[in-house]
């Protein structure tokens, strides 16, 4: 079942009621030296929701920014283990022995042996 799609649906359906239901009535509205009078209350409801949605822009940025910073330096951290004077290959091949011994040593009754150091291609 589509349930986005009927979510969305219902969610719209109850917004259309709600303004079916408000629409004569209206109210008066004072911002400081001025006054607005017989404003819609569903024009004060649809301007309060936007003035929200634009006051949490800033935040819902700085948040994506903080996790992909975090997600950036574990990249730069993977890719600084893995960098090892001389061939790349054998840097990948000894960070995946080291891996490989770890999970090993985490087993009860393990009876692996460490794999042994590969040595340098010339």
């Amino acid at each position: 079942m589509p349930w986005k799609l009927i979510s969305v649906i219902v969610f719209l359906a109850v917004i259309i009621i709600l303004i079916g239901f408000n629409w004569g009535y209206t109210s008066t509205i004072s911002i400081g030296l001025h006054e607005f009078t017989e404003v819609p209350i569903i024009i004060t409801i649809g301007v309060s929701f936007l003035a929200g949605a634009v006051f949490a822009i800033p935040y819902t940025i700085r948040t994506t920014l903080k996790i992909k910073k975090k997600q950036n330096e574990k990249i730069e951290q993977a890719n600084a283990d893995t960098q090892v004077s001389g061939s790349g290959k054998r840097a990948v091949k000894r960070k995946a022995a080291k891996k490989s011994n770890s999970k090993q040593d985490g087993k009860k009754g393990s009876s692996a042996r460490p794999l042994p150091d590969i040595p340098p291609e010339d």
